[in-house]
């Protein structure tokens, strides 16, 4: 004969009551979003509620900002005071922001083609490339990084290559913040 016995443990958990200020939970969503890449949103919360995703120097919160507005030649400007300091690697700095500005513009000037506007803005669209290439060329850290940027000009289109599939200027500029702020 078998014996079977039921046994039966019930846990009741203890209720616990959480106090959090409205700006602890944006925080939390922000870094949430963060972790997703869901940029856009992330930069459209902090817009909105005037919480900023990560503790930073009011000269760093300008900087961001100039980036995230993709303000490129502001970003340029800000940070030339820095190039006296031996520890800052201005040329590293100036490759990162003209790469990104180079890559923003490539998408410009594809959108331009496609949408068939007015000769004018691709016209400008293809001197602003050609200039900021120029400038890349004296900051690239190899001629192989300098060649890629260049093959990217017989792309149709900035997505047909795999690095830039699922490219967008917003969760590029939040790329390019992370690439610069530790220099």
């Amino acid at each position: 004969m078998f014996l079977v016995f039921r046994l039966r443990i019930r846990y009741v958990m203890p209720s616990a009551h959480l106090t959090l200020r409205e700006e602890d939970v944006v925080r939390l969503t922000l870094e949430f979003l963060h972790t997703r890449e869901l940029h856009i949103s992330q930069l459209s919360l902090e817009r909105e509620t005037g919480v900023i995703n990560g503790g930073y120097s009011d000269d760093v919160l300008f900087l961001r900002q100039l980036i995230l507005d993709g303000q490129w030649d502001d970003v340029l400007e800000f940070i030339q005071p820095l190039e006296a300091l031996q520890a800052f690697d201005m040329r590293r700095f100036q490759y990162s922001i003209l790469r990104h500005k180079y890559v923003e513009l490539l998408c410009i000037k594809s959108e331009a083609l496609v949408t068939a506007g007015p000769v004018n803005n691709v016209d400008s669209a293809v001197e602003d490339v050609v200039k900021v290439l120029n400038e890349l060329e004296r900051v690239a850290p190899s001629k192989e990084d300098y060649s890629n940027l260049c093959l990217l000009l017989t792309l149709p289109r900035l997505s047909d290559h795999l690095q830039y599939k699922d490219w967008n200027p917003s969760n590029a500029r939040v790329q390019c913040f992370r690439e610069v702020f530790p220099l």
